[in-house]
């Protein structure tokens, strides 16, 4: 995306702008974290937030000996701002949803029991551990269904 395109939005659409990065280089992580990599440095709080975002996009489903995406991520989902923190869950959510990875249930865990955590960031907590867990137990779900 050309600098001068992306700084023309506003807020949110400065973070669509970039997270939509993450959709064009769908699965492939390596040209999308070089892509998205240089935004992530980026002073505007909704440009790194939709940073967040496409990370998450772009390694959906993806699964590699190092976990890039984990380590990028959360990081900033316990960040300063509510708006990166938001990215980084809603990233995580994305990233892994149907992994039932463990990390993930103790990290949205730990946020959601937090009586301090904002109200948005509880509410995107909950549907990223939704995401994580609820896909593999609809399967599950289904194919008992089947058999019965």
């Amino acid at each position: 995306i050309p600098d001068s395109l992306l700084f023309k939005n506003n807020e949110l659409w400065k973070a669509s702008a970039v997270a939509s990065l993450g959709m064009i280089h769908l699965w492939d992580t390596d040209s999308g974290f070089a892509k998205l990599d240089k935004y992530l440095h980026s002073n505007d709080t909704n440009v790194v937030a939709g940073t967040l975002l496409g990370i998450g996009i772009v390694s959906y489903g993806v699964k590699k000996d190092y976990d890039l995406a984990h380590a990028l991520i959360s990081e900033y989902s316990t960040g300063a701002t509510s708006i990166t923190r938001i990215g980084g869950i809603l990233g995580l959510g994305i990233a892994y949803a149907g992994s039932q990875k463990d990390e993930l249930k103790s990290h949205f865990s730990i946020t959601m029991s937090n009586s301090q955590t904002p109200f948005e960031e509880l509410v995107f907590s909950s549907i990223s551990l939704d995401w994580c867990l609820l896909v593999p137990a609809m399967k599950r779900l289904q194919s008992q269904s089947y058999l019965s």
